[in-house]
């Protein structure tokens, strides 16, 4: 347009820099406004498609198609587009339309279905390399999805054997899907990697002891008590809490080791240490009962039941308690912590058999019959069949 023209126009020359801003300003707001029109148009069609209506489908893919056609750039519709195309199964589509999106512009919704499009298509690194650029391992670990935090910690080690998050990642994975076995390579490389760590420490004494390596899991329990004490650990930035938690089980758990393998002494040792330091924790009680009840000591054994039995705690309790006064010629005292017991766990055929037991001291013949037959369709593997 010549000089002329623009004056003839009204148009100033040095307004018209300006003028052009604006009339340029103006198609962009016009194009924007095009493009989520039709965003929105769609995300109406594929929720009319996703509660059954079929031919919502193409009605949805077209308008989605505009507003990406108005504006390339609108990471909303590509968003809602891979949806499309993965409701479809169509997962070369979901790839090539999600895959252009800028990584901080994908959120948790979009980036799993990225990488869950890789997996279905056989790219297992490809899946988890989406996930790892879009940070969402902390999601699928808050959501509880360990297959995919496996995947992805897989993926890592490929890149770095020697990562101590990702090693350590795969092992609490693994044993959060009750894999104690695939756990204990990754976690004994986390400890190799991490020896003060109490975290990675931790779960591979509570995976060793799980698949019964005991001599290990006693060495690496005493480890952690030892670390707590002395105040020997990595400060990883866990809690007092946390420090507490693992110092507490650590030593329930290696006393119960000596206990199932036979050092009484050495377990009578830990549960009254752990009685002394947390005398709310009933569970040492129990186990000192036992104890005491394999070394024929019956008395001593009440002395750590009827507090536990007063507080009405748990039916093994009660039946440890008639044990011991059955082993000390009391039936009547043992009747009444045996009924207990069965009253609360009837499908337990030891405890009807103690209960027999009691009744046929105190002359029940009948009622202990039943009780020794309740015992054998239970499952007991016992001899007596009768009250003689």
């Amino acid at each position: 347009m010549s000089s002329q023209y623009r004056v003839s126009l009204g148009f100033p020359k040095a307004k018209t820099p300006q003028v052009l801003a604006i009339l340029i300003l103006a198609a962009l707001s016009f194009t924007a406004s095009i493009s989520t029109l039709c965003l929105n148009l769609g995300s109406i069609e594929l929720m009319r498609y996703s509660h059954g209506r079929m031919d919502s489908s193409d009605a949805a893919e077209k308008l989605l198609n505009l507003s990406l056609k108005w504006n390339p750039e609108n990471h909303r519709a590509s968003r809602q587009m891979g949806l499309l195309y993965w409701s479809r199964c169509d997962y070369d589509s979901v790839v090539n339309i999600l895959g252009k999106i800028p990584e901080s512009r994908l959120d948790n919704s979009a980036s799993e279905i990225l990488g869950d499009s890789y997996v279905s298509l056989g790219e297992w690194d490809k899946a988890a390399s989406a996930w790892i650029r879009a940070g969402v391992e902390k999601y699928f670990i808050y959501r509880g999805d360990w297959q995919k935090v496996v995947l992805i910690y897989e993926f890592k080690l490929r890149e770095n054997p020697n990562s101590l998050e990702a090693n350590t990642g795969l092992g609490f994975a693994w044993l959060e899907q009750g894999q104690a076995e695939k756990a204990l390579a990754p976690l004994r490389k986390g400890v190799a990697l991490d020896p003060t760590g109490l975290r990675v420490r931790f779960g591979l004494a509570q995976v060793e002891n799980a698949l019964g390596y005991w001599y290990e899991a006693s060495r690496d329990f005493i480890e952690l008590i030892r670390m707590v004490e002395t105040g020997t650990y990595r400060d990883d930035g866990s809690s007092p809490r946390y420090r507490e938690d693992v110092y507490h089980e650590s030593l329930a758990m290696l006393a119960y080791i000596y206990k199932t393998n036979g050092f009484m002494d050495l377990a009578e040792q830990y549960y009254r240490q752990i009685k002394s330091l947390w005398p709310s924790d009933l569970t040492p009680y129990g186990h000192l009962a036992d104890i005491y009840l394999s070394r024929n000591q019956p008395d001593r054994a009440l002395q750590e039941l009827e507090p536990i039995i007063e507080a009405g705690r748990v039916s093994d309790f009660a039946f440890r308690a008639g044990r011991a006064y059955l082993m000390m010629g009391y039936p009547e005292k043992a009747y009444v912590y045996l009924k207990q017991a069965v009253d609360i766990e009837p499908n337990k055929a030891e405890f009807h058999a103690q209960l027999a037991e009691s009744l046929c001291q105190l002359g029940e013949k009948e009622e202990a019959d039943w009780e020794y037959s309740q015992a054998h369709n239970l499952g007991w593997k016992g001899d007596i069949l009768s009250c003689k």
